[in-house]
Protein backbone atom coordinates (compact mmCIF):
# COMPACT_ATOMS: atom_id res chain seq x y z
CA UNK A 1 0.00 0.00 0.00
CA UNK A 2 1.39 3.48 -1.16
CA UNK A 3 -0.27 6.65 -0.74
CA UNK A 4 0.76 10.65 -1.23
CA UNK A 5 -1.46 13.82 -1.92
CA UNK A 6 -0.93 14.08 -5.58
CA UNK A 7 -0.28 11.08 -8.26
CA UNK A 8 3.21 12.85 -9.35
CA UNK A 9 4.18 11.92 -5.18
CA UNK A 10 2.33 8.71 -5.25
CA UNK A 11 4.62 7.78 -8.07
CA UNK A 12 7.60 8.78 -6.66
CA UNK A 13 7.13 6.78 -3.67
CA UNK A 14 6.62 3.90 -5.56
CA UNK A 15 10.11 4.45 -7.15
CA UNK A 16 11.64 5.07 -3.81
CA UNK A 17 9.85 1.58 -2.62
CA UNK A 18 11.43 0.03 -5.74
CA UNK A 19 14.77 1.54 -4.91
CA UNK A 20 14.64 0.17 -1.39
CA UNK A 21 13.32 -3.26 -2.03
CA UNK A 22 16.27 -3.56 -4.68
CA UNK A 23 18.84 -2.54 -2.23
CA UNK A 24 17.96 -4.63 0.78
CA UNK A 25 17.50 -8.00 -0.34
CA UNK A 26 17.26 -9.20 3.12
CA UNK A 27 14.09 -7.28 4.09
CA UNK A 28 11.50 -9.78 4.42
CA UNK A 29 8.58 -9.30 1.77
CA UNK A 30 5.47 -9.18 3.81
CA UNK A 31 7.04 -7.18 7.02
CA UNK A 32 7.52 -4.52 3.69
CA UNK A 33 4.01 -4.98 2.85
CA UNK A 34 2.84 -5.16 6.57
CA UNK A 35 4.13 -1.70 7.79
CA UNK A 36 3.32 0.39 4.67
CA UNK A 37 0.14 -1.00 5.44
CA UNK A 38 -0.52 -0.09 9.16
CA UNK A 39 2.59 2.37 10.23
CA UNK A 40 2.84 5.16 7.54
CA UNK A 41 -0.25 7.73 7.05
CA UNK A 42 -2.47 7.18 4.05
CA UNK A 43 -3.19 9.95 2.06
CA UNK A 44 -6.02 10.57 -0.33
CA UNK A 45 -4.00 9.60 -3.30
CA UNK A 46 -3.73 5.49 -3.08
CA UNK A 47 -1.81 2.56 -4.64
CA UNK A 48 -2.21 -1.69 -3.83
CA UNK A 49 -0.48 -3.74 -5.42
CA UNK A 50 -0.69 -7.17 -5.83
CA UNK A 51 2.26 -9.33 -6.07
CA UNK A 52 3.22 -13.14 -5.46
CA UNK A 53 7.14 -12.18 -4.29
CA UNK A 54 9.10 -9.34 -4.71
CA UNK A 55 10.27 -10.10 -7.97
CA UNK A 56 6.50 -9.50 -8.87
CA UNK A 57 6.60 -5.99 -6.66
CA UNK A 58 9.67 -4.76 -8.65
CA UNK A 59 8.01 -5.39 -11.67
CA UNK A 60 5.11 -3.41 -10.68
CA UNK A 61 6.21 -0.88 -8.60
CA UNK A 62 8.71 0.09 -12.03
CA UNK A 63 5.82 0.38 -14.24
CA UNK A 64 3.93 2.34 -12.34
CA UNK A 65 6.62 4.85 -11.40
CA UNK A 66 7.88 5.13 -14.82
CA UNK A 67 4.45 4.63 -16.94
CA UNK A 68 1.59 6.12 -14.58
CA UNK A 69 0.10 2.87 -15.65
CA UNK A 70 -1.82 0.60 -13.50
CA UNK A 71 -0.01 -2.39 -12.93
CA UNK A 72 -2.27 -5.32 -13.60
CA UNK A 73 -4.38 -6.27 -10.91
CA UNK A 74 -3.37 -3.08 -9.12
CA UNK A 75 -5.68 -0.71 -7.47
CA UNK A 76 -5.85 2.87 -6.99
CA UNK A 77 -7.67 6.04 -6.15
CA UNK A 78 -5.31 8.24 -7.29
CA UNK A 79 -8.02 9.57 -9.86
CA UNK A 80 -7.09 13.16 -11.71
CA UNK A 81 -10.94 13.95 -11.51
CA UNK A 82 -11.11 13.36 -7.51
CA UNK A 83 -14.45 13.28 -7.07
CA UNK A 84 -15.96 14.10 -3.70
CA UNK A 85 -17.12 10.78 -1.50
CA UNK A 86 -20.73 11.01 -0.50
CA UNK A 87 -20.88 8.25 1.72
CA UNK A 88 -24.41 6.27 3.02
CA UNK A 89 -24.19 3.83 5.38
CA UNK A 90 -26.75 0.93 4.89
CA UNK A 91 -28.27 -1.16 7.62
CA UNK A 92 -29.33 -4.73 6.33
CA UNK A 93 -32.76 -5.83 7.28
CA UNK A 94 -33.87 -9.51 8.80
CA UNK A 95 -32.74 -12.53 6.50
CA UNK A 96 -29.07 -11.54 6.21
CA UNK A 97 -28.50 -13.75 9.99
CA UNK A 98 -26.09 -16.59 9.63
CA UNK A 99 -25.06 -18.66 12.01
CA UNK A 100 -21.45 -17.60 13.47
CA UNK A 101 -21.93 -13.86 12.08
CA UNK A 102 -19.02 -11.59 13.54
CA UNK A 103 -17.51 -14.26 15.43
CA UNK A 104 -14.21 -13.73 13.77
CA UNK A 105 -14.17 -10.35 14.23
CA UNK A 106 -15.27 -10.63 17.70
CA UNK A 107 -11.83 -12.31 18.05
CA UNK A 108 -9.56 -9.89 16.56
CA UNK A 109 -10.91 -6.66 16.92
CA UNK A 110 -10.65 -5.20 20.07
CA UNK A 111 -13.26 -2.43 19.15
CA UNK A 112 -16.06 -4.87 17.93
CA UNK A 113 -15.31 -6.89 20.87
CA UNK A 114 -16.69 -4.29 23.26
CA UNK A 115 -19.27 -2.93 21.71
CA UNK A 116 -21.07 -6.42 21.00
CA UNK A 117 -20.67 -7.57 24.44
CA UNK A 118 -21.68 -3.85 25.56
CA UNK A 119 -24.89 -4.17 23.26
CA UNK A 120 -25.79 -8.13 24.01
CA UNK A 121 -25.94 -7.44 27.06
CA UNK A 122 -28.42 -5.18 27.09
CA UNK A 123 -30.97 -8.27 26.00
CA UNK A 124 -30.36 -9.60 28.93
CA UNK A 125 -34.57 -10.90 28.78
CA UNK A 126 -34.13 -13.45 26.38
CA UNK A 127 -33.99 -16.95 27.77
CA UNK A 128 -30.61 -17.69 26.15
CA UNK A 129 -27.58 -15.29 26.24
CA UNK A 130 -27.94 -13.26 22.40
CA UNK A 131 -24.24 -13.72 21.84
CA UNK A 132 -23.95 -17.30 22.81
CA UNK A 133 -27.04 -17.55 20.06
CA UNK A 134 -25.40 -15.55 17.44
CA UNK A 135 -22.41 -17.92 17.37
CA UNK A 136 -23.64 -21.28 17.98
CA UNK A 137 -27.16 -22.16 17.90
CA UNK A 138 -28.77 -21.57 14.44
CA UNK A 139 -32.18 -22.62 15.36
CA UNK A 140 -32.99 -19.65 18.08
CA UNK A 141 -30.76 -17.21 15.96
CA UNK A 142 -34.10 -18.02 13.03
CA UNK A 143 -36.40 -16.83 15.76
CA UNK A 144 -37.70 -13.51 15.25
CA UNK A 145 -37.09 -12.53 19.01
CA UNK A 146 -33.51 -13.73 18.51
CA UNK A 147 -32.84 -12.39 15.18
CA UNK A 148 -33.92 -9.09 15.45
CA UNK A 149 -31.48 -8.06 19.04
CA UNK A 150 -28.73 -10.45 17.16
CA UNK A 151 -28.69 -7.89 13.75
CA UNK A 152 -28.97 -4.53 15.34
CA UNK A 153 -26.38 -5.53 18.01
CA UNK A 154 -24.19 -6.98 14.68
CA UNK A 155 -24.67 -3.64 12.66
CA UNK A 156 -24.10 -1.13 15.56
CA UNK A 157 -21.17 -3.14 16.39
CA UNK A 158 -19.94 -2.92 13.09
CA UNK A 159 -20.58 0.16 12.92
CA UNK A 160 -18.26 1.51 16.20
CA UNK A 161 -15.41 -0.17 14.37
CA UNK A 162 -15.54 2.07 11.16
CA UNK A 163 -16.53 5.10 13.46
CA UNK A 164 -13.51 4.47 14.87
CA UNK A 165 -11.22 4.29 11.91
CA UNK A 166 -12.79 8.11 11.53
CA UNK A 167 -15.47 7.28 8.66
CA UNK A 168 -18.11 9.83 9.02
CA UNK A 169 -21.09 8.77 6.96
CA UNK A 170 -23.36 11.76 4.86
CA UNK A 171 -26.58 9.54 4.89
CA UNK A 172 -28.12 6.67 6.69
CA UNK A 173 -31.07 3.96 5.02
CA UNK A 174 -31.59 1.30 7.21
CA UNK A 175 -34.16 -2.07 6.02
CA UNK A 176 -36.72 -3.20 8.38
CA UNK A 177 -35.08 -3.73 11.62
CA UNK A 178 -32.06 -2.25 9.98
CA UNK A 179 -33.74 1.43 10.55
CA UNK A 180 -34.04 1.14 14.58
CA UNK A 181 -29.68 0.47 13.81
CA UNK A 182 -29.49 3.50 11.71
CA UNK A 183 -31.84 5.85 13.71
CA UNK A 184 -29.49 4.69 17.28
CA UNK A 185 -26.42 5.66 15.10
CA UNK A 186 -27.78 9.04 14.37
CA UNK A 187 -28.68 9.76 17.48
CA UNK A 188 -32.30 9.73 17.52
CA UNK A 189 -32.29 6.49 20.07
CA UNK A 190 -29.65 6.35 22.52
CA UNK A 191 -28.57 2.77 23.08
CA UNK A 192 -30.91 1.74 25.68
CA UNK A 193 -34.14 3.04 23.99
CA UNK A 194 -32.86 1.44 20.90
CA UNK A 195 -32.55 -1.75 22.54
CA UNK A 196 -36.05 -1.32 24.31
CA UNK A 197 -37.41 -1.27 21.22
CA UNK A 198 -35.75 -3.55 19.10
CA UNK A 199 -36.55 -6.43 22.18
CA UNK A 200 -40.25 -5.22 22.35
CA UNK A 201 -40.72 -5.60 18.44
CA UNK A 202 -39.40 -9.02 18.17
CA UNK A 203 -40.54 -10.35 21.13
CA UNK A 204 -44.09 -9.18 20.25
CA UNK A 205 -43.82 -10.23 17.10
CA UNK A 206 -42.56 -13.72 17.73
CA UNK A 207 -45.67 -13.84 20.27
CA UNK A 208 -48.16 -14.07 17.00
CA UNK A 209 -49.86 -16.69 15.88
CA UNK A 210 -47.76 -18.69 13.78
CA UNK A 211 -48.56 -18.97 9.53
CA UNK A 212 -48.48 -16.25 7.38
CA UNK A 213 -45.96 -15.87 4.14
CA UNK A 214 -44.05 -13.73 2.21
CA UNK A 215 -43.00 -13.73 -1.36
CA UNK A 216 -40.33 -12.41 -3.65
CA UNK A 217 -41.63 -11.50 -7.34
CA UNK A 218 -40.15 -10.68 -10.14
CA UNK A 219 -42.84 -7.29 -10.26
CA UNK A 220 -43.14 -3.69 -9.31
CA UNK A 221 -45.52 -1.91 -7.10
CA UNK A 222 -47.48 -0.91 -10.11
CA UNK A 223 -47.20 -4.38 -11.32
CA UNK A 224 -49.09 -5.35 -7.97
CA UNK A 225 -51.49 -2.69 -7.59
CA UNK A 226 -52.73 -3.93 -11.66
CA UNK A 227 -52.82 -7.46 -10.10
CA UNK A 228 -55.00 -6.05 -7.69
CA UNK A 229 -57.23 -4.11 -10.22
CA UNK A 230 -57.56 -7.54 -12.23
CA UNK A 231 -58.94 -9.17 -9.28
CA UNK A 232 -61.27 -6.75 -8.58
CA UNK A 233 -62.87 -7.02 -12.02
CA UNK A 234 -62.74 -10.84 -12.30
CA UNK A 235 -60.13 -10.55 -15.17
CA UNK A 236 -58.07 -12.99 -13.80
CA UNK A 237 -58.37 -16.99 -14.39
CA UNK A 238 -60.54 -18.57 -11.82
CA UNK A 239 -58.00 -20.09 -9.01
CA UNK A 240 -57.13 -16.20 -8.38
CA UNK A 241 -60.79 -15.28 -8.22
CA UNK A 242 -61.18 -15.40 -5.12
CA UNK A 243 -58.15 -13.49 -3.47
CA UNK A 244 -58.88 -9.98 -2.13
CA UNK A 245 -55.40 -8.19 -2.68
CA UNK A 246 -55.99 -5.48 -0.65
CA UNK A 247 -57.38 -7.57 2.89
CA UNK A 248 -55.14 -10.64 2.40
CA UNK A 249 -52.11 -9.37 1.15
CA UNK A 250 -49.77 -6.62 2.07
CA UNK A 251 -47.00 -5.03 -0.04
CA UNK A 252 -43.62 -6.05 1.99
CA UNK A 253 -41.07 -4.42 0.41
CA UNK A 254 -40.09 -2.60 -2.71
CA UNK A 255 -36.46 -3.52 -2.79
CA UNK A 256 -35.30 -2.52 -6.16
CA UNK A 257 -37.42 -1.67 -9.50
CA UNK A 258 -38.47 -5.46 -9.99
CA UNK A 259 -38.46 -6.96 -7.25
CA UNK A 260 -41.16 -6.83 -4.42
CA UNK A 261 -42.27 -8.66 -1.27
CA UNK A 262 -45.47 -9.39 -0.50
CA UNK A 263 -46.49 -10.72 2.77
CA UNK A 264 -50.23 -12.32 4.29
CA UNK A 265 -52.34 -14.93 4.54
CA UNK A 266 -50.20 -18.22 3.54
CA UNK A 267 -53.08 -19.39 0.51
CA UNK A 268 -53.22 -16.35 -0.89
CA UNK A 269 -49.30 -15.97 -0.89
CA UNK A 270 -49.18 -19.56 -2.72
CA UNK A 271 -51.88 -17.79 -5.21
CA UNK A 272 -49.65 -14.54 -6.37
CA UNK A 273 -46.58 -16.92 -6.28
CA UNK A 274 -48.34 -19.07 -9.34
CA UNK A 275 -50.01 -16.16 -10.79
CA UNK A 276 -46.85 -14.68 -11.09
CA UNK A 277 -44.84 -18.20 -12.18
CA UNK A 278 -47.39 -18.51 -14.87
CA UNK A 279 -46.50 -15.38 -16.64
CA UNK A 280 -42.64 -16.60 -16.95
CA UNK A 281 -41.64 -14.01 -13.99
CA UNK A 282 -39.63 -14.83 -11.14
CA UNK A 283 -41.32 -15.75 -7.63
CA UNK A 284 -40.31 -17.48 -4.44
CA UNK A 285 -42.16 -18.12 -1.37
CA UNK A 286 -39.81 -17.16 1.54
CA UNK A 287 -38.81 -19.19 4.29
CA UNK A 288 -40.04 -17.10 7.57
CA UNK A 289 -42.30 -17.83 10.48
CA UNK A 290 -44.60 -15.14 10.20
CA UNK A 291 -45.86 -12.56 7.15
CA UNK A 292 -43.97 -9.19 8.37
CA UNK A 293 -45.12 -6.08 7.56
CA UNK A 294 -48.53 -7.46 6.92
CA UNK A 295 -52.18 -7.31 8.57
CA UNK A 296 -51.66 -10.28 10.31
CA UNK A 297 -49.35 -8.16 12.75
CA UNK A 298 -51.78 -5.67 13.59
CA UNK A 299 -52.64 -7.32 16.84
CA UNK A 300 -49.52 -6.59 18.10
CA UNK A 301 -48.94 -2.80 17.25
CA UNK A 302 -51.17 -1.74 20.65
CA UNK A 303 -48.44 -3.04 22.76
CA UNK A 304 -45.85 -1.87 20.51
CA UNK A 305 -47.08 1.39 20.54
CA UNK A 306 -47.03 1.74 24.51
CA UNK A 307 -42.90 0.95 24.55
CA UNK A 308 -42.55 3.52 21.47
CA UNK A 309 -44.16 6.44 24.01
CA UNK A 310 -42.10 5.44 26.29
CA UNK A 311 -38.72 6.19 24.57
CA UNK A 312 -36.83 9.36 24.50
CA UNK A 313 -36.26 10.85 20.75
CA UNK A 314 -33.84 13.65 19.89
CA UNK A 315 -33.17 15.43 16.77
CA UNK A 316 -31.02 12.90 14.55
CA UNK A 317 -26.86 14.47 14.09
CA UNK A 318 -26.40 12.33 11.02
CA UNK A 319 -29.08 12.89 7.83
CA UNK A 320 -31.77 9.90 7.42
CA UNK A 321 -33.21 8.53 4.81
CA UNK A 322 -37.14 7.03 5.93
CA UNK A 323 -37.45 3.12 4.87
CA UNK A 324 -41.50 3.89 5.22
CA UNK A 325 -41.52 7.02 2.84
CA UNK A 326 -38.55 6.61 0.71
CA UNK A 327 -37.73 10.40 1.56
CA UNK A 328 -35.36 12.37 3.70
CA UNK A 329 -36.76 12.63 7.28
CA UNK A 330 -37.03 16.47 6.72
CA UNK A 331 -40.10 16.41 8.85
CA UNK A 332 -38.97 14.70 11.99
CA UNK A 333 -41.05 11.55 11.93
CA UNK A 334 -38.51 9.33 12.65
CA UNK A 335 -38.75 11.21 16.47
CA UNK A 336 -42.53 10.06 16.76
CA UNK A 337 -43.35 6.93 18.10
CA UNK A 338 -46.02 6.80 15.81
CA UNK A 339 -43.71 6.04 13.03
CA UNK A 340 -42.14 3.40 14.76
CA UNK A 341 -45.77 1.65 14.62
CA UNK A 342 -46.03 2.29 11.51
CA UNK A 343 -42.29 1.12 10.52
CA UNK A 344 -43.13 -2.07 12.00
CA UNK A 345 -46.39 -2.37 9.80
CA UNK A 346 -46.29 -0.76 6.50
CA UNK A 347 -43.76 -1.72 3.58
CA UNK A 348 -40.51 -1.09 3.29
CA UNK A 349 -39.72 1.59 0.42
CA UNK A 350 -35.80 0.42 0.31
CA UNK A 351 -35.71 1.11 -3.74
CA UNK A 352 -37.59 4.72 -3.82
CA UNK A 353 -34.88 5.34 -0.63
CA UNK A 354 -31.88 4.33 -3.06
CA UNK A 355 -33.09 6.72 -5.38
CA UNK A 356 -32.97 9.15 -3.21
CA UNK A 357 -29.56 8.96 -2.07
CA UNK A 358 -28.41 8.95 -5.61
CA UNK A 359 -30.53 11.80 -6.29
CA UNK A 360 -28.15 14.05 -3.08
CA UNK A 361 -24.76 12.32 -5.17
CA UNK A 362 -24.06 9.50 -3.26
CA UNK A 363 -21.73 7.58 -4.84
CA UNK A 364 -20.23 5.29 -1.83
CA UNK A 365 -22.23 3.04 -0.11
CA UNK A 366 -21.12 1.00 2.51
CA UNK A 367 -23.47 -1.87 4.14
CA UNK A 368 -23.14 -2.93 7.60
CA UNK A 369 -24.84 -6.27 8.19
Amino acid sequence: VLSGFTVPALRAQADKLHLHMGMNIEDRFLDVAYSLATTRTHFRKRLVVFAKGKSDLLDSLASYGRTGELPAGAVSSADERDKECRLALLFTGQGSQLPGMGQGLYGSNPVFKQALDDITQRFGGLEKPLLQVMFADAALLNRTDFTQPALFALEVALWRVWESWGVQPDFLLGHSIGEIAAAHVAGIFDLDDACRLVAARGRLMQALPAGGGMASLEASEADIGAMGSYLRDGAVQAALAALDLSARISLAGLNAPQQTVVSGDIDSIDKVVAHFKQQQRKAKRLEVSHAFHSHLLEPMLAEFRQVAQSLSYAAPKLTVVSSLTGQLDKQGQMTQPEYWVQQARQAVRFNAGMRTLYEQGVNTYLELG
